[in-house]
């Protein structure tokens, strides 16, 4: 099945409707033809859910490459002959299709000792890497693909400064791995800490001239110039959280459901919204970065079932929680707040009152029209009983023979007339409007 983000399930294609067909596509859904599958061979992938372990969602193949890219093509291999060493000059022979052709290369025993030096170089410096823990790019030797140059990944060394505050804030236990910690870059302030398992760090270490490392480890702490002046310029990232609260022993507040609900939903909420032990816990504790968490109660079935671990932040009047936006519509599902419907309602209210908007517009736009043209009836006929009333009967027959005797003799002048008496009219019917 197929999900929108307003949460609509749809089971085929056919259910689709059209106003959504650029967003869901007809490969979206399985293939029913037995024969189509059986040739995709999908017993050769695998599809990996977010909530089996705790990770995002993938869909892994396995891909086979048959023949070179267009950049990585190299020239074809030449047959070489046995070289002859005649004192310190070597003989290489290539033949080719068309004829045999000798290349003579001196190479002399200081070049041999050149390259000895180079290697033992190169080795050296992969054996320093190791021991500073740099988990760089391969090297230059080495044909490179197109691309983006990645930032190699530098593990912390267990004497770094930077990590003692951060352990003295959070109360980190002694068992805390920080030798598997790690930044992306080598110089300057380092902005991101990652972690990564005992077994990847021998991976990275092991392996730093085999492979590129593009990404790796997990985020488990940001750095925030606004919690230097409270003891530690590092707050809690949501990403990391789960494997890192094992290792916390200060900064947590446990919260109830009330409480996370009001977390998830409002951006930067008073401390006066949440319930009275949460205030008293949260007034003792320093401003900064914190950890909510939420215990399940047994004795309340109705509620949630799983704990939940959010990362926070205290403020002087507030309290707000760092977690995406995806995260926080995930978890408020869990708790049964339905956000799609809250979502829709929103929609569907603001539809109905553009559409009430247009109505009334329309509406008073017609009462205008209508009222425009009752008033010009009302003017043209007043206009009319004013011209009957000012003449007598006798007068306005006299008046009209000697109009017909002058439109006959001067119809330029009656036509000039014409147009004046016009303008008159429309000049007196804007003044009345």
């Amino acid at each position: 099945k197929v999900m929108l983000k307003d949460g609509q399930w749809f089971e085929e294609w056919k259910d689709v409707p059209s106003n959504r067909q650029t967003q869901i596509r007809p490969t979206m859904f399985p293939v029913k033809d037995e024969e189509k599958l059986k040739a995709m061979n999908l017993e050769r992938c695998l599809r990996i859910l977010p909530h089996h372990q705790n990770t995002g969602g993938f869909f892994v193949a396995v891909l086979i490459k048959k023949s070179p890219m267009p950049w990585n093509k190299r020239p074809p291999k030449v047959h070489q002959k046995l070289p002859q060493r005649t004192g310190d000059t070597e003989v290489t022979a290539a033949n080719s299709d068309n004829g045999s052709e000798c290349i003579a290369e001196e190479q002399t025993l200081d070049g041999n000792d050149e390259s000895k030096k180079t290697q033992e170089l190169q080795n050296s410096d992969t054996e320093q890497n190791k021991k500073e823990g740099v988990c760089g790019p391969p090297p230059s030797k080495k044909m490179k693909l197109f691309g983006f140059k990645e930032d190699p990944f530098v593990f912390l060394p267990e004497d770094d400064p930077l990590f003692l505050p951060i352990q003295k804030f959070y109360a980190l236990d002694p068992s805390f791995p920080k030798m598997n910690l790690l930044t992306r870059t080598q110089e300057g302030k380092k902005r991101q800490l990652y972690m990564v398992s005992k077994e990847l760090r021998n991976v990275l270490l092991n392996n730093s001239e085999k492979m590129k490392v593009i990404n790796t480890g997990i985020k488990v702490l940001s750095r925030n110039s606004d919690g230097e002046q409270f003891g530690c310029a590092f707050r809690l990232a949501q990403e990391g959280i789960y494997t890192l609260y094992p290792f916390i022993h200060a900064r947590i507040i446990n919260v109830c459901i009330e409480d996370v609900k009001i977390l998830l939903t409002q951006e930067n909420p008073f401390l006066s919204k949440f319930s009275s032990e949460t205030q008293k816990k949260v007034k003792d504790m320093a401003m900064g970065s914190i950890v909510l968490k939420y215990d399940p109660d047994p004795e309340k079935p109705d509620d949630l079932q799983c704990p939940i671990v959010l990362c926070g932040w205290q403020g002087k009047t507030s309290l707000r929680a760092f977690v995406p936006k995806n995260e926080r519509l995930h978890y408020l599902r869990m708790m049964g707040v339905e956000v799609f419907k809250a979502k829709r309602k929103e929609e569907e209210s603001e539809s109905k009152t553009e559409e009430e908007v247009r109505q009334r517009l329309a509406q008073t736009e017609e009462g205008m029209d209508v009222e425009d043209k009752e008033h010009d009836l009302v003017t043209k006929m007043e206009a009319e009983v004013g011209e009957e009333s000012s003449h007598s009967p006798v007068e306005s027959s006299a008046m009209e023979v000697e109009n017909k005797i002058e439109d006959l003799d001067q119809p330029s002048k009656n036509a000039n007339s014409h147009v004046s008496q016009e303008s008159k009219d429309t000049d007196t019917s804007n003044v009345k409007d």
